[in-house]
């Protein structure tokens, strides 16, 4: 009878946080304040699937990722939260980290729950040869581009034939080439006669913008500034998933 008492009270400590949850899916809009539903759903969550696969509908396009940690802290009338995903793949686009830092988060709980945020800030870590294959399927640069073994990028000019070993850097939505070394009809050729090698970056999803990019041998750490957002989530979703360890659909 103890095990079982034991196991009992494991299982209340672990579900409890869905029970209000529960109340609000089904229509109990009072169940909960708005300053206690973040930490509702944050611990819960965490609880849930923390240090696992986690799958991810994300405006119907699939996510999936270990979640690692989840942090929730007030600011005055609004909260800033955080979230640590590790082996991400975002609709076959893949990350070895990513960081999701949101400020000015606010909830208003309904049968839709509507989340909002005043700025969102992703930052995190990808393979090289990921960065450049999205560079040269964009179509925008005049170079085709493949991996060198220690990192670096090979460029070659469609149309002159120049070759040039560069390393990518971005600031500010801007892709920098920096030239390392440069060959023309087969000769070498002193870095500082080849032209300055810089490109505005095509749009991201949602106005989305690249503030830097910078490689470390063979993976690229960036920063991406997604401005504000809002989101609606279904609490009666969310709390079957998590129930069933199954996808969490937002938007």
């Amino acid at each position: 009878m103890a095990g079982r008492s034991l196991m009992d009270q494991w299982i209340a400590t672990t579900t409890a946080w869905a029970d209000p949850v529960a109340a609000l899916g089904a229509g109990t809009v009072t169940a909960l304040l708005p300053d206690v539903l973040p930490t509702v759903l944050t611990e819960g969550v965490l609880r849930r699937f923390g240090g696992r696969r986690i799958d991810v509908s994300l405006r119907s396009r699939p996510l999936r990722e270990e979640l690692s940690t989840m942090q929730l802290r007030r600011h005055g009338a609004a909260f800033d939260a955080s979230i640590d995903l590790r082996d991400v793949d975002f609709d076959g686009r893949r990350f070895d980290e990513l960081t999701g830092t949101a400020t000015g988060v606010k909830l208003v709980p309904s049968l839709a729950t509507r989340v909002t945020a005043d700025r969102i800030t992703l930052t995190g870590s990808m393979p090289i040869a990921d960065l450049v294959e999205w560079l040269h399927a964009g179509e925008f640069l005049d170079w085709d581009l493949t991996t060198e073994a220690d990192g670096l990028v090979h460029a070659t000019h469609r149309r002159s034939r120049l070759h040039a070993v560069v390393d990518p850097v971005v600031r500010r939505h801007r892709l920098r080439l920096h030239v390392h070394r440069a060959r023309w009809l087969g000769v070498n050729i002193p870095v500082g006669m080849v032209p300055v090698l810089s490109f505005v970056l095509p749009g991201l999803p949602d106005g989305s913008r690249i503030m830097r990019a910078v490689r470390r041998d063979q993976s690229v750490h960036f920063e991406i500034d997604c401005g504000s957002r809002s989101a609606t989530i279904d609490l009666a979703q969310i709390r079957s998933a998590v129930a069933a360890g199954t996808r969490l659909i937002i938007w």
